[in-house]
């Protein structure tokens, strides 16, 4: 490990005892590096924007090679009513640390209005949130009495609640930007019937905010720069 590597890891630590006394929180909804061509999994304003039948399917794995690294499938499939200026849409996505998954279903639904040349959608999503942990893949090993340890749980438990979210999409021409908060109830997915399993567990809110638009730079090409 080179002088520059430790040298930034222990700035790093640093950063965190000094900064951060009272501790830190990790994202909790999975990471989607190309959201931009599948935009109804960050917004649920976005179902039927597009005025067509939309399915799309996302794949995604990090720390390649590693067992147990994390890995995320998702499927949107979203259409507009013709006629009623509302879209609707469905998601299926499932998650994977390690021995840990998170499966989620959800319906979407939008009403859209027309606003400054453009559409204001408000939309609505509901569904469940299944966690699960497989708790037999981290009892591998015994003790020098040849006993399993006993702080790990047994069995593979699954917590399954209701979640809702809320967003709202603005699309003008070659220009977009929307906004959208996820789990606004913030559902609990404690395993409270499991001895040893921890402490409460529940989903923060998650706030996601997109915005784009498009350059014309020849007669058949643009660029969309986005966030």
């Amino acid at each position: 490990m080179s002088a520059y590597i430790r040298l930034s890891i222990f700035i790093g630590m640093f950063v965190g005892i000094v900064y951060f006394p009272q501790g830190l929180r990790a994202q909790q909804d999975p990471l989607f590096t190309q959201y931009y061509f599948n935009r109804a999994l960050v917004n649920p304003a976005y179902a039927g924007m597009e005025q067509a039948i939309n399915m799309t399917g996302t794949f995604r794995q990090s720390h390649s090679g590693f067992e147990g690294a994390p890995n995320t499938q998702a499927i949107t499939v979203h259409a507009p009513i013709q006629k009623k200026y509302m879209g609707v849409g469905a998601r299926l996505t499932r998650d994977n640390i390690s021995v840990q998954d998170w499966y989620s279903f959800h319906g979407m639904y939008d009403y859209q209005l027309g606003l400054g040349g453009g559409r204001l959608s408000l939309g609505l999503e509901a569904g469940i949130l299944a966690h699960s942990v497989d708790y037999q893949g981290l009892r591998t090993g015994v003790n020098s009495n040849g006993q399993v340890d006993a702080a790990i749980p047994e069995g593979q438990p699954t917590r399954v609640v209701p979640d809702f979210s809320f967003g709202l999409y603005f699309d003008q021409e070659e220009h977009f930007v929307g906004i959208a908060a996820y789990h606004l109830n913030e559902p609990d997915i404690s395993f409270e019937d499991v001895p040893n399993a921890g402490e409460r567990a529940a989903y923060f809110r998650h706030y996601y905010v997109t915005a784009g638009t498009a350059f014309e730079i020849y007669e058949d090409m643009k660029l969309e720069p986005s966030v």
